[in-house]
């Protein structure tokens, strides 16, 4: 079965969260991503860098997409440093560059 960015079982059920976002775990990770599909359901990522090493993944995405409560455009990028354990991502540790706008409407952290 292939799995997808978004799907809560790409995750260890002790998945560790650094960003400060969400609590850890994966039932948390799954709740995050319903919401962000909720705020911006066409909300798309391109990745435009990936650099593996060992169990490290460093990855790039430039976003975009209509936040759904106004309807205006969203763009933003993500930088996440994952650590990957039993084929399942343990860790992970993002830094976003969040239009203003986003903030505002209180889906992301001022």
């Amino acid at each position: 079965m292939n799995k997808v960015p978004g799907d809560a079982d790409i995750v260890a059920e002790g998945y560790i969260q650094n960003s400060g976002w969400t609590p850890d775990g994966r039932a948390a990770f799954a709740s995050a991503i319903a919401i962000s599909r909720g705020a911006m359901p066409d909300g798309r990522a391109l990745q435009t860098h990936m650099v593996a090493e060992n169990n490290r993944l460093a990855s790039r995405s430039v976003w975009d997409g209509t936040i759904n409560a106004s309807g205006r455009p969203a763009d933003f990028t993500t930088l996440d440093f994952f650590r990957i354990e039993d084929g399942l991502i343990a860790e992970q540790l993002g830094v976003s560059r969040l239009d203003p706008r986003l903030s505002v409407l209180r889906i992301a952290p001022r």
